[in-house]
């Protein structure tokens, strides 16, 4: 009784905390203080490791903070400081909600249309004085974010560019269907446009594609293919659980929107979709020797969608079957035997910490195009038909994949097989910053910055 009396209590002191700190936000919107903007942002701002020769400033956001952790694992030079994206997000909302344009807005025609121009205005002024406040408590050199679309960032690039701030994007998407990159960035990144010093991508193949498209800002001499930096984690991994298997849930809709228009096809995928989701549960239901987790992304609907599904399969959650929008997706791969999804960035993570794949079978669905990462790669995923296939394909493990294989289509989408990655963001980083110290050293010349090689900090 003490400790349910204890833990109601923590949970009444967070939820009051919480109201508080969400309150005094709305009063500092409200009554434009930027200085209480700014002093719950310090709040929330988290230093990733200890005091180093360079400091950033992260703006954190999902998947990202996965790659940001990474990054300040390693004995380098750069101290990574985290700030939340949510109240930059709250900020640019206030100011621009109630314009009649805001619903017309869009990441692909910020910069190219008159919509919440004013809006814009304020939300500029707020964030250039935040951004002073915080300047002066951390001291940073360098602002990196994930993406350059998002709207609340857009000021912000524009700030630091003036007061000459090394602004960086680690584009954190990039992962498209191989034959499909070029649709990819035409279909969704079209109009968009990049501010900032220096723009990292994931793989070659993205950064290709947008520079055959033409967007706005995104040059030669300012783009670099570095990998994925959380992937650097998966090389040399301990051997999983055997009975642990991880499904990371998928909505038909995120994963196929850039080259399926076809409202009868995606009803189809749709119906697909969530019958595979339901043999997962029902699998679970049947086998309580495995510990079986389905990981949703964090947006409500996510977590809401499966739960949905899960009441129509079984009566009751299986005790070894654990829905979550929470968890770490490295150590959730690192101790699976099995990993389960569709088009996910975990299903590459998963081959390259040596993991089987399972997928649903679309191949009936969409026969005349490819239609996920493996169709050139057919050994290197498993793909489930009905409830049997799945049962079968997790009780008998296997892989049909050559090393050969996996190298080809590792290096297609992740770029080096080296481990490496960390070292070349935080190379690109440090040149960005030197190259605005020393205007006559060019910004994409890496030896302007005196780069340490780089160790891995303890195991994990």
């Amino acid at each position: 009784m003490k400790f349910n009396l204890k833990s109601l209590f923590s949970s009444i002191y967070i939820k009051i905390k919480d109201k508080i700190h969400f309150g005094l936000m709305g009063f500092g919107q409200r009554y434009e203080i930027a200085r209480l903007t700014a002093w719950l942002m310090i709040r929330k701002t988290q230093k990733l490791n200890s005091s180093r020769r360079y400091k950033v400033l992260c703006i954190a956001r999902t998947i990202f903070n996965l790659d940001v952790e990474s990054l300040a694992a390693i004995d380098g030079e750069i101290q990574y400081l985290s700030c939340p994206k949510l109240y930059l997000d709250n900020l640019f909302r206030y100011y621009c909600k109630d314009d009649p344009d805001y619903d017309k807005l869009t990441e692909s025609n910020y910069h190219t249309n008159n919509y919440c121009s004013e809006g814009k205005a304020k939300y500029y002024k707020q964030v250039k004085k935040i951004y002073a406040i915080l300047k002066r408590k951390f001291k940073f050199e360098a602002v990196l974010v994930a993406n350059f679309g998002y709207f609340c960032q857009q000021e912000l690039a524009q700030v630091c560019v003036e007061d000459e701030t090394a602004f960086i994007t680690l584009h954190k998407e990039g992962l498209a269907i191989q034959d499909k990159f070029d649709l990819y960035v035409n279909k969704l990144l079209s109009g968009r446009k990049f501010v900032g010093q220096e723009v990292l991508f994931y793989n070659e193949r993205i950064r290709r594609a947008m520079l055959d498209a033409g967007i706005d800002g995104v040059r030669p001499d300012n783009s670099t293919a570095v990998g994925i930096p959380r992937l650097d984690l998966y090389f040399n991994i301990a051997p999983p659980k055997p009975q642990k298997i991880t499904f990371f849930s998928f909505f038909y809709f995120d994963k196929t929107r850039y080259f399926i228009e076809e409202s009868e096809l995606t009803s189809k995928l749709k119906k697909h979709s969530g019958e595979f989701h339901s043999w997962v549960i029902k699998f679970a239901d049947r086998h309580p020797e495995y510990d079986i987790t389905i990981k949703t992304k964090n947006a409500p609907h996510y977590l809401s969608y499966v739960r949905d599904i899960e009441q129509e399969t079984v009566e009751g959650t299986p005790a070894n079957l654990k829905i979550t929008c929470m968890g770490n997706a490295f150590e959730l791969i690192r101790d699976s035997a099995v990993v389960l999804g569709y088009n996910s960035t975990t299903l590459i993570e998963s081959i390259v910490a040596g993991r089987s794949i399972i997928s649903p079978w679309f191949g009936d669905l969409i026969p005349d195009m490819p239609w996920d990462f493996f169709h050139n790669y057919p050994g290197l995923v498993v793909y489930a038909r009905s409830y049997e296939d799945l049962e079968n394909c997790i009780l008998s493990p296997r892989n049909n994949s050559s090393p050969e294989q996996r190298k080809l289509f590792l290096e297609e989408l992740v770029y080096k097989l080296d481990g490496k990655a960390r070292e070349r963001i935080q190379e690109r980083i440090i040149a960005s910053i030197e190259a605005l110290r020393n205007p006559e050293c060019s910004a994409v010349k890496s030896n302007c910055a005196n780069v340490n090689m780089v160790s891995e900090k303890g195991g994990r």
